[in-house]
């Protein structure tokens, strides 16, 4: 059972289409549910709403949630879900990321960025401060990720391949 939720509305719409959306949209692939099986997290089949880098803004609140989320605040979804039982090595261990039930809020259930409202576990939405953009967190924090464990130092050289938003972040990333 999934406690302390609260709902969040999108008020600019601010939903990135990714790739992998795409692929969900456009082909079968193991981890995302079909008509007739289930994702093994969320227990949903298909139709399941899309959109899994979104934003919005807090329009209700759920009993239990931690006192420092209110109702107007912008806020950032981390879309990833693992199922955070004990006995899971990588859950356990802070290592949700590579549990190998894995999957994504709007690719294995729980609706997605592209619904009107979604409500969300308080321990997946971040407070974003005021004035900062929330369109393209989720793929400027992949190219953050991805620079700090690179090793890379300055007057290095590196190749990026490919101009999309994560290609164009690790080179802001990088100067």
């Amino acid at each position: 059972m999934i406690k302390r939720r609260f709902s969040v509305k999108e008020w600019e719409y601010v939903v990135n289409i990714c790739g992998s959306d795409l692929h969900a949209y456009l082909t079968q692939i193991p981890k995302f549910p079909t008509l007739t099986e289930a994702n093994e997290l969320s227990g949903e089949t298909l139709p399941i709403t899309l959109g899994h880098e979104f934003s919005g803004t807090i329009v209700d609140i759920g009993e239990g949630v931690d006192s420092k989320f209110q109702v107007g605040q912008s806020v950032i979804i981390e879309p990833m879900i693992s199922c955070h039982k004990p006995e899971c090595h990588c859950c356990s261990n802070d290592l949700s990321n590579v549990c190998p039930l894995t999957n994504g809020i709007g690719i294995g259930g729980w609706g997605g960025g592209l619904s009107e409202y979604i409500a969300v576990e308080a321990r997946l939405v971040h407070v974003l401060p005021k004035g900062i953009s929330r369109a393209m967190i989720e793929p400027l924090a992949v190219a953050w990720h991805a620079v700090k464990r690179s090793g890379f130092k300055p007057g290095q050289s590196v190749l990026i391949v490919g101009a999309g938003p994560i290609g164009l972040f690790l080179l802001k990333v990088l100067r």
